[in-house]
């Protein structure tokens, strides 16, 4: 059995070799076809790592970065290639010397190839950070300079982002030059410190100290009490009848449905802590990001004005009935909470916006429009209907509400003609040869079809309440059996 998983493995080496040659031919070859089209040489190749990526069924941006890890393996790299095909190196390793010698010159990088010379089997043995130690050793020796402005150029690729993190927790991380993270991070120990010193911790530990100074400084109120946009998605059932059905919380996924109602109860700093504390929880329908602009809320606010004082807006028909998505302030009483009744308006506002589905398939209704440009309520709508970029493997945030077809072609603006894309996505689908469609089903799909003629098939996520697809069992056959025994096969 183990001879039989180090065959697998080295197959798996020799496979991503060969995935490599093909993403560089595919590649080449619509670059020339491009280049004898008359198409501009900054414009050429546009795409193609999404392809790769679609094909491989990862994100585009991991697409993009083994194009470019096939680019320099074959044309700078032979000895890396070479170990990689013969299964000395996996494609991860592979990767590694690769990021390590990006920032060289191409005389240089393949001095580094030599040297490490992983073909011949001088790495064996050698771990991962090794691997890296070893080549970056090299690489300093070679073109120190290369180091510097490597070091230059990162500076201004610092980021903040947020992704989930198991048990309705979250991770926010900060890409920062290594002498301001230490700082920062030293100053909120610093505090910590001083706080269990004095002994004003109430029982928590220092990291808990440390998170919830994070939190105070960043926002410029007490952790726990933060006004916060929390966009949660619940079904009735779960928000008044105390149903177990789980809530969706864009930005996150799925959360419990105790969870969601202690976050609309008593704020985000309420579900498992000791924190009394309470926040102005507003429900817009949208979801985290740049799509939601800052005048999300005080547009809402305005709508809701114009509805008391009797100006009236257009709202669309559904089924005989009017399409409330747009939010108005509402005391909720929360199933589950300390008194049993309505919220306290004067310490937590709920603002509540609903969307209406289809009790069969939990498609979204909505409304349309003639603009080209999605209103602001379609926006939202789209976005709490897709959770994130439409494109196949693709998990980035949404930027961008795109019409599928575009809209000089249909000149109708609607949910089912929507789809939301992060930035790059949308970019891409312009390129020559791109296309998408609608497809018919009982939730909003869309093929996306590429300039080899390949499609790709997208459904939205289902949204709390929708019963689970029955699904056709089909017959399986092992890829493995198919390359080891195809006689058996």
């Amino acid at each position: 059995m183990v001879s039989h998983l180090r065959a697998l493995e080295d197959l798996k080496s020799a496979l991503a070799a060969d995935q490599a040659r093909a993403a560089l031919a595919l590649d080449t070859a619509r670059r020339r076809a491009e280049a004898a089209a008359g198409m501009p040489a900054d414009q050429r190749g546009r795409g193609v790592g999404a392809e790769v990526a679609l094909a491989r069924r990862e994100s585009p941006h991991q697409g993009s970065r083994l194009l470019g890890l096939a680019r320099t393996l074959l044309s700078d790299m032979p000895h890396t290639l070479a170990a990689l095909e013969s299964g000395q190196l996996n494609e991860w390793r592979a990767t590694v010397i690769v990021r390590e010698t990006i920032c060289l010159s191409a005389e240089n990088r393949q001095a580094v190839d030599r040297e490490l010379a992983a073909d011949t089997g001088a790495l064996e043995g050698v771990g991962t950070q090794g691997l890296k130690n070893r080549t970056r050793k090299i690489a300093l020796r070679l073109e120190p300079e290369a180091a510097v402005a490597r070091a230059r150029k990162a500076v201004s690729e610092r980021y903040v982002s947020c992704r989930p993190a198991p048990d309705t927790m979250a991770y926010l991380t900060a890409l920062l030059p290594a002498a301001e993270a230490i700082s920062a991070y030293s100053a909120l120990s610093r505090h910590a410190e001083t706080q269990v010193s004095a002994g004003e911790s109430h029982g928590r530990g220092r990291g808990q100290l440390m998170a919830d100074a994070f939190v105070e400084r960043l926002t410029g109120t007490p952790a726990g009490s933060v006004r916060v946009d929390v966009q949660l998605i619940m079904t009735d059932r779960t928000l008044l009848r105390g149903e177990s059905e789980p809530a969706y919380l864009p930005g996150y996924g799925c959360v419990p449905a105790q969870y969601a109602r202690d976050l609309l109860r008593g704020g985000p700093g309420s579900c498992g802590t000791s924190r009394g504390t309470t926040a102005d929880t507003r429900d817009t329908g949208g979801v985290w990001g740049p799509l939601d602009t800052p005048g999300t809320v005080a547009e809402a606010e305005a709508e809701a004005d114009d509805k008391t004082s009797g100006r009236s807006r257009r709202r669309s028909s559904i089924n005989g009935g009017t399409s409330n998505i747009v939010p108005v302030p509402v005391p909720v009483p929360v199933p589950g909470g300390d008194g049993g009744g309505e919220a306290d308006d004067s310490a937590t506002r709920v603002w509540l916006g609903r969307l209406y589905t289809a009790p069969d398939t939990g498609r979204l209704v909505a409304m349309d429009s003639r603009a080209r440009v999605f209103p602001p309520g379609l926006r939202r709508l789209i976005a709490a209907r897709d959770a994130t970029c439409r494109t196949p493997y693709c998990d980035a945030p949404i930027r961008h509400a795109d019409h599928i077809v575009p809209w000089r072609l249909t000149g109708t603006t609607s949910a089912d003609g929507g789809q939301g894309l992060c930035e790059s996505c949308n970019y891409i689908k312009e390129a020559l040869g791109w296309s998408s469609q609608p497809l018919p089903g009982p939730r909003h799909a869309i093929e996306r079809r590429t300039p080899t003629g390949h499609t790709y098939a997208s459904t939205a996520p289902p949204l709390p309440g929708t019963s689970p697809p029955r699904r056709t069992p089909r017959p399986v056959h092992s890829v493995i059996d198919l390359v080891l025994h195809p006689a058996a096969a």
